[in-house]
């Protein structure tokens, strides 16, 4: 059984994320792609593979106030005792490891994303004792393009275009972290539905 640590959780990120894309189609009868599915079905599937590190300990919608909690007077914009990141994983000794936002249907560079970029941000670059409180922030998320005006050569590019913009975004909010921006899928058309490009995966912040 694999252990915690930064490659094993972008693995169990992204493997989620495919598991809910394939399930998906099973449940519709290869009706309906992700998009239609509830954000929650992607964490759900994102959660089951992340429990197969060895001796991992996550949590679902963990408040910040559970998390960590800032010096009095110190406390960063983002942080709020009562938000919530979607996924918390912890290690053994039951420290956090990695704050988790999970998106379904994004398109662009909206307000929801940028507030899970910062929440991130808050996370990695925010110290406890000295020590940083989150060894890595994720966003993780799927997008699709299906407009019948464009083809799959543009609905690629469309994608790729969606993650330089992402990535722009997240290059501003970053704090002193660093970006890793490797895992995410090549935009791939879907077998059973005409015309629709999925794509997706995970952004990464972590300390420098």
């Amino acid at each position: 059984m694999a252990n915690v640590s930064y490659n094993n959780i972008i693995e169990s990120v992204n493997s989620g994320i495919e598991v809910a894309v394939k399930e998906h189609l099973k449940l519709t009868n290869n009706e309906t792609e992700l998009s239609w599915a509830p954000e929650y079905f992607i964490n759900v599937n994102i959660v089951k593979k992340l429990k197969t590190l060895s001796a991992s300990y996550v949590n679902l919608e963990e408040p910040m106030g559970e998390s960590w909690e800032p010096p009095k007077g110190k406390a960063p914009e983002d942080w709020k005792p009562n938000k919530r990141y979607d996924i918390v994983v912890r290690k053994s000794n039951n420290f956090p490891y990695a704050a988790i936002e999970v998106k379904n249907r994004v398109y662009k560079v909206s307000d929801r994303e940028i507030e899970d970029f910062k929440r991130i941000s808050t996370a990695v670059n925010s110290k406890e004792n000295g020590e940083n409180v989150f060894k890595m922030g994720i966003f993780a998320f799927y997008t699709v393009f299906d407009e019948d005006y464009t083809n799959q050569t543009e609905k690629k590019e469309n994608i790729l275009d969606l993650y330089s913009n992402l990535e722009k975004e997240l290059k501003r909010l970053k704090g002193r972290a660093e970006v890793d921006s490797d895992h995410l899928f090549d935009p791939t058309p879907y077998t059973h539905l005409e015309n629709s490009v999925w794509g997706g995966g995970c952004f990464i912040l972590s300390p420098q």
